[in-house]
């Protein structure tokens, strides 16, 4: 409190002097690392700081803002007297929290006097604390003992210790719950991020399980299948056969094939068969067989589709020993669908098994065209 009444007599004082002795200023722009439109507003405030403790500010100082500011006692001096002032004011400002640090070079000329003080300026109490320092630099003895306690802080009541630890604590508490805030938000955020990729990387899924689940299936498209090809077999395992006295018991069994073929809706991949084969090469003869293909679907995307099939029937020779055998015919198979109805059928390896004239057997290939209707 003592400290308070004292900082208040000193400015009512410095201004009952200054009232009674008014003289000139000059009071060059303040420069700094600001806005300019900042620098301008703490320059008017300066000058209504130098106004209120009763001096007059000159304002032409003939000092170019592109030129180093004056430093020397001799430089200030000259200044000051070109413009019929005492006092030549040179100022810099450095922005912070709150308000701004103030550096003050002040010349005084009939002594040749120069003084420099930096203060700390708030912007709740800057008009105050302007007029408080302006008071104590701005008169004939100078700064004195004043520039130790403008100094200290913004001029105010001096904090206690005890007032010292509280806005500490305060300030630390605010700190604490200001990195809390910044945690949880970034938290939240990284939550929000992580919740966005399992939603994306779930879509994702369940879009590959519906393409999957929808994926077309062999026979979907129609029920019907008719399919001509070409048959190529070289006997691999026979007993002699001989026909028209020469032994035909080797060689290689080609023909041509129609296959009919119907699949059902409730059992997709699966189609019953029919064949007609007309065989030439070693032997001579035709065929009549029904049989089945399963295909599976292993492609979300392509029409392709592959699986195995078998087929039973009669192979009847026309040529040589004519006695009818039983045949069975077993291979992989792929069928690509090239068009909306047109598939491509390939079985290979083909084997096929007869039992007349002490057996045979043949591994080979089947290449067929089908249309489905």
């Amino acid at each position: 409190m003592k400290r308070q009444l004292f900082t208040i007599g000193f400015l009512f004082l410095s201004l009952m002097s200054s009232t009674v002795r008014a003289e000139r200023v000059v009071l060059l722009p303040p420069r700094g690392e600001a806005p300019q439109e900042r620098l301008d507003a703490i320059e008017e405030a300066i000058a209504a700081a130098i106004a209120a403790v009763g001096h007059g500010r000159v304002t032409e100082s003939g000092v170019s803002l592109d030129s180093e500011p004056p430093s020397t006692a001799n430089e200030m001096r000259a200044i000051a007297e070109m413009q019929n002032a005492q006092y030549l004011v040179v100022t810099r400002v450095t922005l912070q929290s709150g308000g701004y640090v103030l550096f003050l070079r002040v010349g005084y000329a009939p002594a040749g006097r120069v003084e420099e003080l930096q203060v700390e300026v708030q912007d709740a109490d800057q008009a105050a604390r302007l007029r408080l320092v302006m008071a104590a630099i701005l008169r004939p003895d100078g700064l004195g003992e004043d520039a130790v306690r403008l100094t200290e802080g913004s001029g105010t009541e001096p904090v206690s210790d005890e007032e010292a630890r509280r806005r500490q604590e305060e300030e630390a508490q605010r700190a604490a719950a200001e990195a809390q805030r910044r945690q949880e938000e970034e938290a939240r955020q990284r939550g929000e991020v992580e919740a966005r990729e399992r939603e994306r990387l779930e879509e994702a899924r369940r879009r590959r399980q519906q393409e999957w689940a929808e994926r077309e299936r062999y026979g979907q498209r129609a029920p019907w299948m008719f399919s001509v090809g070409l048959d190529l077999r070289p006997l691999i395992a026979h007993r002699e056969i001989i026909i028209d006295g020469q032994d035909r018991g080797g060689g290689v069994l080609g023909g041509f094939s129609l296959r009919l073929g119907h699949s059902f809706g409730g059992l997709p991949g699966f189609e019953l068969r029919g064949a007609f084969d007309i065989v030439t090469g070693a032997s001579s003869g035709f065929v009549l067989a029904g049989g089945a293909v399963y295909l599976a679907s292993p492609f979300r995307n392509a029409p392709v589709f592959i699986g195995g099939g078998i087929e039973t029937g009669l192979f009847q020779f026309l040529s040589g020993n004519t006695v009818p055998s039983f045949m069975v015919r077993a291979s992989p198979v792929i069928v690509w669908r090239a068009t909306d109805n047109i598939y491509v059928e390939g079985a290979l390896p083909e084997l096929m098994l007869l039992t007349a004239n002490g057996g045979a057997a043949s591994l080979g290939l089947s290449v067929r065209a089908g249309l489905r209707f």
